[in-house]
């Protein structure tokens, strides 16, 4: 015979707390070389052309910044303000939702940096309509990408964010750079 009650540690049913999580905030950056990723589409997740700046003495995971428009010209010289779009994603598995970045800057012939076009074409058609993993492509100057060999279900995206502004803002709330007084454009100017 059981010492234990077992009549008292069975939740039934109608007992079961339902849960729904809370995103207070989204990790920026790329997906990993090893991880199937769905980017989330729709006129809602298209995300309007935006600066990004990330400073070059802040070392490998340094959060880059966003950048108003009204500021961008004050840190074009530093050659590390960037023009492009956001990218919202999930990952199969863990099921991490995350936000990208990719660079639409021309170069002096008026093309796109092929590693960044092509990533950017992977993103905006086959990861928004299977799981794919992408992998740089160093030789070629290129991101491919593959296929899983089964069939994994479509991804069930949460509630928030409900648009990409506002994923925006979950990843750079504490991340933007909107005034001349803002101490990275000091810093660059040379100001105290």
């Amino acid at each position: 015979m059981s010492s234990i009650d077992f009549n008292k540690l069975i939740v039934a049913q109608s007992d079961e707390i339902k849960v729904k999580p809370q995103l207070k905030e989204l990790p920026f950056g790329r997906p990993n070389k090893s991880s199937f990723i769905w980017v989330r589409s729709g006129q809602e997740f298209d995300s309007p052309v935006m600066h990004l700046y990330t400073p070059q003495d802040a070392g490998m995971d340094a959060h880059p910044y966003l950048v108003m428009k009204d500021v961008a010209d004050l840190l074009e010289e530093t050659g590390s303000l960037q023009t492009g779009k956001f990218y919202f994603y999930k990952m199969f598995g863990s099921g991490t939702l995350k936000l990208d970045f990719i660079n639409m800057s021309l170069n002096k012939y008026g093309k796109m940096n092929k590693f960044n076009a092509s990533r950017k074409d992977i993103y905006e058609n086959e990861a928004t309509i299977q799981w794919v993993r992408i992998r740089a492509n160093s030789d070629a100057g290129y991101f491919s990408f593959a296929i899983p060999e089964d069939k994994l279900d479509e991804p069930k995206w949460s509630e928030k964010p409900a648009n990409i502004l506002e994923a925006i803002e979950l990843a750079f709330k504490d991340y933007v750079i909107d005034s001349k007084d803002h101490p990275e454009i000091k810093k660059i100017r040379g100001k105290l």
